[in-house]
């Protein structure tokens, strides 16, 4: 036999040993890994009264407001004032939608 017939007839023989491996009743019996049985189960509830909500609304409506403080400061010393304007004028629409998404009312800081 040649050398390729050789590492043909080993590469054959592997796949084989590997696929009934995969088959084999004792990997078929494995429970399938769940990375939320270690979780606690107050990261799976979901919050469905309006104050949860709202809150929720409020740290991504200030997490998009940091971030975008965070552009305006590495942009031209002419337009970051502007920026920062625009980027307040932007957090407070988004708390104002996130007051009448939830249906609360809150009074917004100026």
């Amino acid at each position: 036999m040649t050398y390729s017939s050789n590492r043909k007839i080993n590469s054959i023989a592997l796949l084989l040993g590997v696929f009934a491996a995969l088959c084999s009743p004792s990997y078929a019996q494995q429970p399938n890994f769940n990375s939320q049985q270690h979780d606690p189960v107050r990261w799976h509830q979901e919050d469905f009264n309006p104050e949860a909500y709202f809150s929720t609304l409020r740290k991504e409506a200030y997490a998009v407001y940091q971030e975008s403080l965070q552009e305006c400061r590495h942009g031209y010393m002419r337009s970051r004032n502007p920026c920062i304007r625009e980027a307040k004028a932007q957090l407070q629409s988004d708390l104002i939608e996130a007051e009448n998404t939830s249906h609360t009312r809150r009074r917004l800081k100026n």
